[in-house]
């Protein structure tokens, strides 16, 4: 077996330069931006931080909402979709004013976003071309007057998905961004002011996590991303939509092709740098796994790092320390049975950052394994031998179940 540790600690402060201070994504409340006095730095490299909102702000602002929501003429549902669709459109290629952030054109915006979470410029032109086709397949709805709040995680800002929802359907709207990667949220409701969304329709509000509760509280319906902790505090509200970890899945069938298997694999796998919901993690076998496995761990070891793959571009991880906790991670949950089948280092330091290369690991025993199921935000899977019953279990886990041969596979189930 193959284990992975850091090599050695280092202080975890992101400390910001002189010349960084007073950069910050502010929040955007009562029709202005805003820089709260509790902030948070966010990369040392990026020197950025972000403003946060307490409580008592929360509960002011709600209450302001709601008090002088009538004041400001709400946009017809065909001006909503026109408004979004302009935004969308300078969010991909214009010229905005974040607040805080200053005048930021795309360039800077990619070139800031990688320094702040290592996501190549290939994945923000992609993303955003998956952000229109997401737009266009949404139905036009009759608005109500509800405030609706949109709580974004921090791995793909294609969940900007759930914004445009709220915009079509919402009174207003608030904005929680990741406070990892709040640049994308920033710059989206900026757009959005641009493009003419009423600005007291509008809020961005950066929190700690126990201030999510009075986001909650204070909003009418809400859309929350997060894992088994948020699903735990907020997955039984009824105005809640939660989207959460999918755990998803592929079924292989010893008849098929090997290779042509394989490669379907790896773009289950490895596109969008692994960081969709939808990202396949583990790969259940109905026969033996090893020829599979040895396949498809090739084939992501031919995966480019620098310059990005054309193909499958990678994100790295500008805190090093923090590619060496996951690969950490990675293996406490092996037993002394498995083995990891790519061939590579699993983190790779280059240019003051690291990657975390596509990892494929052999699970000797599937139930109960902690890596079973288990989400990472880079290329990772596990491929697991299964019988019926194994098989049924992991389906019912799952939201997202793909078929890599001709068998059924239960809910969910895609090619």
């Amino acid at each position: 077996m193959h284990r992975t540790t850091a090599p050695g600690t280092q202080d975890r402060d992101l400390p910001l330069t002189q010349d960084a201070r007073g950069k910050a994504v502010q929040l955007f409340r009562r029709g202005r931006w805003y820089a709260s006095l509790d902030s948070t730095a966010l990369c040392a490299v990026s020197g950025l931080r972000v403003c946060l909102a307490p409580p008592i702000l929360i509960r002011d602002d709600a209450r302001y909402l709601r008090d002088h929501l009538a004041d400001t003429p709400a946009p017809t549902p065909g001006a909503r979709r026109v408004i979004l669709s302009a935004a969308l459109d300078l969010f991909a290629h214009g010229r905005l004013d974040l607040g805080g952030i200053g005048l930021q054109d795309a360039a800077a915006f990619r070139s800031e976003l990688d320094a702040l979470t290592g996501i190549p410029p290939a994945l923000v032109t992609r993303w955003c071309r998956a952000l229109r086709t997401q737009l266009d397949a949404l139905p036009t709805t009759e608005p109500d007057d509800a405030l609706t709040l949109v709580s974004l995680p921090g791995n793909t800002f294609t969940t900007l998905e759930s914004v445009f929802e709220a915009v079509l359907t919402s009174g207003a709207v608030w904005i929680r961004p990741s406070r990892k990667e709040p640049l994308s949220a920033a710059r989206f409701a900026a757009a959005l002011l641009r493009a003419g969304w009423p600005p007291e329709r509008l809020g961005l509000y950066p929190t700690e996590p126990h201030a999510l509760s009075q986001l909650v509280t204070q909003s009418d319906r809400q859309i929350i991303y997060g894992g088994e902790a948020v699903a735990r505090t907020f997955g039984a509200l009824p105005t809640v939509s939660l989207r959460g970890p999918c755990r998803a899945c592929a079924v292989v069938d010893p008849q098929e092709d090997v290779r042509l298997t394989a490669r379907r694999l790896r773009g289950w796998l490895a596109s969008d740098a692994g960081r969709f919901c939808t990202t396949v993690h583990t790969v259940a076998c109905l026969g033996d796994p090893d020829p599979v496995a040895d396949e498809l761990g090739a084939l992501l070891d031919t995966i480019e790092l620098t310059p990005p793959d054309a193909a499958f571009p990678l994100a790295r991880c500008p805190d090093p320390l923090e590619a060496w906790e996951m690969a950490a991670a990675v293996g406490r949950g092996m037993t002394p049975a498995d083995r990891i089948v790519t061939r590579r280092p699993m983190v790779v330091e280059k240019d003051g950052g690291a990657f975390l290369t596509p990892t494929l690991v052999r699970v000797a025993d599937p139930v109960g394994h902690a890596l079973v199921g288990r989400e990472f935000p880079f290329v990772f899977a596990s491929v697991v031998a299964v019988d019926g019953a194994c098989l049924h279990t992991l389906v019912q886990g799952s939201t997202v179940v793909r078929s890599a041969g001709p068998r059924p596979c239960g809910k969910g189930a895609a090619r």
